[in-house]
């Protein structure tokens, strides 16, 4: 762990508003990305992005300095998508109304702007297609893939922020691998 980082922290244990918000701005496209990505919805993955901030905040002071900052919000980050999962399989049981996802696109937000326009429509199409996939995916799949895969965590990262084994983090990153290949094979014969 950065020197710097475990500085801030020390503040931030010790009360320090300014050394979280600092320590908060060094992760926050992050946590929103993958709250965009594991749940698929503009709204939700904002209100999940809040609430990782906020119980990060309550719970700072209980930080042991036994794994990355990264990764303890990452793990914070997948429990709350987690339940917010459940949430809406809750309403949606409970009610006869579809709640209509569809409020904008996560892709439009991950795709650069600098990018050609017809580049952009390219790299949305496909992107649009790999979240088809994903979507479809069990949870654990997809967040294992999405982590090894999007984010860069190395499979004994993985297990740590999944709190299982290795072997199960590979064989959920397989299985998801091979969903993708399989759906995604016509576009790229």
């Amino acid at each position: 762990m950065d020197p710097s980082e475990i500085d801030l922290i020390q503040a931030a244990q010790r009360g320090d508003v300014a050394a979280f918000e600092k320590l908060m701005r060094e992760h926050d496209r992050g946590i929103l990305k993958l709250a965009l990505l594991l749940l698929q919805n503009h709204q939700d993955a904002q209100d999940v992005y809040q609430e990782v901030f906020l119980k990060s905040f309550d719970h700072i002071k209980y930080f042991r300095f036994e794994s990355s900052y990264n990764t303890y919000l990452t793990r914070i980050t997948i429990n709350l998508c987690r339940n917010r999962i459940r949430q809406r399989r809750i309403r949606q049981w409970l009610s006869l109304d579809d709640e209509g996802e569809g409020r904008g696109s996560p892709a439009e937000s991950l795709i650069s702007d600098e990018t050609a326009p017809d580049e952009q429509v390219q790299k949305l199409e496909l992107w649009q297609q790999i979240q088809g996939v994903l979507q479809n995916m069990p949870l654990k799949q997809r967040t294992a893939f999405t982590l090894k895969h999007i984010y860069g965590y190395s499979i004994k990262e993985i297990a740590e922020i999944e709190r299982c084994a290795e072997g199960t983090v590979k064989n959920h990153i397989f299985r998801a691998v091979q969903k993708l290949k399989r759906q995604l094979q016509p576009y790229f014969p």
